[in-house]
């Protein structure tokens, strides 16, 4: 009998099925597709139904090339940042409020004037935001007490999709690490802050471990996905902790990029940061006693599709721009983009921030601005370097995932900008997949730990920094990060109306 590995990546627009065998080779894959609902401006959400159906449809999508039998286990990963508030029955009561929304402004206010921030990210990891899941649970409490009072326990999106299968509620220290409410030098929920803002710590889930196993397939869940009965499920983690552990990253001072519809830079450490004011945030990593100092942005990959469906790109015309751009000088002309369409996180913690061209000219062409968009992404991963950097010697080199790196320009543009070798993994879009397997693979013991991971993931091409084109960014950077300085309080009374 083989033993293979269902590894679920549950995405912001999809969920893809990955089979893997115990050499990490892909035998079988499917992605199935759901919508997000987005409106009054930045709020967004999410019909955890349609998870459900894109998972079991997609399981059993590869369950037609390799036999139920030949599974010896089951794991997931989910975006992070969302609350889901479910019942008793594990019955949603509202639809799930996505790491994107940012409704919960005014809550995140009141936790930042109610708790000194050093002192919630000391504890927690995080500073307070409106992304944040505690000002979403606090926002539920204040606007839908009706739910609140219903709930029985607020989950992760992962964390949904392990009850589904095994009846079981659980998370796992990186999703419970998203909350504001975790102590990540404990390892544990804190009642302080719990109590402090009138959160029933009943209503938390079970912490364990993000390779333990979590339950067995049910008979409900055999007979949606075709999985067998008693099938092991392990718990899996966060996205972006799995895809951490997918890119290589298991030992301290390890960073890998990740270039999606959003974008981060995340570092693993032995410890955690206490440095509030440098605008990251702290995960506890999948891997048990490391921690992910991550700093992200809201729009990069959005930026680059936003401008393409702005033109109407089809990929004919996409690969003709992207040879045009080859043929333009750093700076695109003297055009800057700043990529802060969907407001911004790492460092600003701005959700009415917008995004702008600056020096747009009668003559600017289409490939100058897509050029400049390209740039101007990579620019706001400079500043987020910047804020890692304190965390480590210095980050030399970046392991590359998400489907953005496919882009040979955008790596060498991202190369340049941040002045580091740039490794391109052979496996772009399968770091999530690849940690979750992994994940699986230590929890039923079937491999003997995370470094196995280096057997699967290999650099694929390495694109070193232009040392001229590194010094034109470098004399660049100040200009981007001013730029945002002289328009944030435009950009912020723009958001009101004014």
């Amino acid at each position: 009998m083989s033993k293979l590995i269902i590894a679920h990546d549950l995405g912001t627009s999809g969920n893809k099925a990955s089979v893997y065998n115990l050499r990490g080779e892909l035998v079988a894959a499917s992605t199935r597709a759901y919508d997000t609902h987005y409106f009054n401006g930045n709020w967004a959400e999410q019909n955890p139904a349609d998870w459900w159906d894109a998972v079991s449809r997609s399981t059993r999508d590869v369950l037609e090339k390799v036999s139920p039998k030949d599974i010896a286990a089951v794991a997931f990963s989910g975006h992070m940042d969302g609350c889901l508030a479910v019942d008793g029955s594990g019955d949603p009561l509202h639809p799930h409020i996505l790491w994107a929304d940012q409704r919960a402004e005014e809550e995140a206010a009141l936790i930042a004037s109610q708790v000194e921030p050093a002192t919630l990210f000391k504890d927690t990891g995080h500073m307070a935001a409106a992304t944040a899941i505690l000002a979403k649970i606090l926002w539920l409490k204040k606007h839908k007490p009706d739910v609140y009072a219903k709930t029985h326990t607020f989950l992760s999106s992962k964390d949904y999709l392990v009850f589904k299968m095994t009846g079981q509620m659980f998370t796992e220290p990186s999703d419970a690490s998203a909350t504001l409410l975790f102590d990540i030098n404990e390892g544990q929920w804190s009642s302080e802050l719990a109590s402090h803002f009138g959160v029933d710590m009943a209503k938390l889930p079970t912490v364990i471990e993000s390779s333990a196993v979590a339950g067995t397939v049910t008979k409900d869940a055999a007979r949606d996905t075709g999985l067998l009965v008693g099938t092991p499920v392990v718990m899996g983690g966060g996205d972006g902790c799995a895809a951490s552990l997918g890119s290589g990253c298991v030992g301290a001072d390890d960073v890998h990029i990740s270039m999606g519809t959003s974008a981060w830079i995340m570092q693993t450490t032995d410890r955690p940061t206490n440095l509030v004011e440098d605008g990251t945030f702290t995960y506890c990593h999948v891997v048990p006693g490391m921690y992910s100092v991550t700093g992200t942005m809201q729009a990069a990959g959005s930026s680059y599709s936003w401008f393409s469906d702005i033109i109407g790109l089809d990929r004919e015309r996409r690969q003709a721009l992207e040879r045009e751009m080859l043929m333009i000088d750093p700076g695109a002309n003297g055009l800057m983009f700043l990529p802060y369409l969907m407001g911004e996180r790492s460092p600003y913690w701005d959700p009415k921030l917008k995004g702008a061209f600056f020096g747009l000219k009668r003559e600017t062409s289409k490939a100058e601005m897509m050029r400049a968009v390209l740039e101007g992404v990579a620019m706001h991963m400079a500043v987020i370097q910047e804020k890692l950097d304190p965390h480590s010697s210095q980050i030399r080199k970046l392991n590359a995932v998400g489907g953005g790196a496919r882009s040979d320009l955008w790596c060498q543009i991202l190369a340049d900008v941040l002045q580091v070798p740039i490794h391109r993994l052979s496996r772009l879009e399968e770091a999530g997949g690849l940690g979750v397997a992994v994940l699986a693979g230590v929890g039923t013991e079937l491999f003997s730990d995370f470094n196995v991971i280096h057997d699967f993931q290999t650099v694929e091409k390495t694109f070193e920094p232009n040392h001229e084109a590194a010094s034109f960014y470098d004399s660049r950077l100040p200009l981007f990060k001013g730029a945002y300085e002289l328009t944030r309080d435009l950009q912020a009374k723009l958001a009101d109306g004014m």
